[in-house]
């Protein structure tokens, strides 16, 4: 991540994944025997987890560069994190994620330290009047929705560092706090774009 000067209280960024992050890096979540992956996206903490969480990934690669990344993605489960970035989100981020114990096996090996990240905020704060978006599905003009401009209400925002658009809970929004602290640390994995904020 390179870096960014991110100090305006009133700045938004999107977090997504960074464009180095390999393909032959994409972790498998073991959804057999593990929570429901929707619930990671309800904005909600989640009280009791009967099994940890199960993740895998196997292939012929550089072990200590995929360790190097901070920010996992599995396609099939939540994001997880490494024991770098969970220290950050411990120290800093407490109030805004729950960090929730991971097992993560590399070709057979387990790691340590890592943890599902589970964003307990949830903020309708989308701009319906500048924003620009359509129906996900035709069919369902009143259902979920593909958002291709994104502006946000600056009355609507709280005091999250990070938090779930309600109008469409796979978009994570952050705080410039939250983008300097982990621009300070080098956390790898994720980028961020600005948001505009009418």
């Amino acid at each position: 991540m390179g870096k960014l000067v991110a100090s305006n209280n009133n700045e938004i960024w999107q977090l997504s994944i960074s464009s180095d992050y390999p393909d032959k890096y994409w972790i498998k979540y073991d959804s057999s025997s593990n929570i429901d992956y929707s619930m990671f996206e309800e904005g909600k903490r989640i009280d009791q987890i009967a099994d940890i969480p199960e993740f895998s990934i196997t292939g012929k690669f550089n072990e200590e560069k995929f360790c190097e990344f901070d920010y996992l993605i599995s396609g099939n489960g939540p994001k997880i994190v490494s024991p770098k970035f969970s220290k950050l989100i411990m120290t800093n981020f407490s109030s805004d994620i729950q960090l929730i114990g991971a097992k993560l096996r590399v070709n057979g090996k387990e790691l340590t330290g890592y943890h599902v990240i589970n964003i307990t905020n949830r903020i309708s704060c989308m701009d319906p009047e500048l924003s620009e978006y359509k129906p996900l599905l035709s069919y369902l003009p009143n259902g979920s929705i593909k958002i291709t401009k994104l502006v946000i209400s600056k009355n609507k925002l709280t005091t999250s560092n990070i938090f779930r658009l309600a109008e469409d809970d796979t978009i994570i929004l952050v705080s410039s706090t939250f983008v300097q602290e982990c621009d300070n640390a080098g956390i790898r994995g994720i980028s961020f774009k600005e948001v505009t904020v009418n």
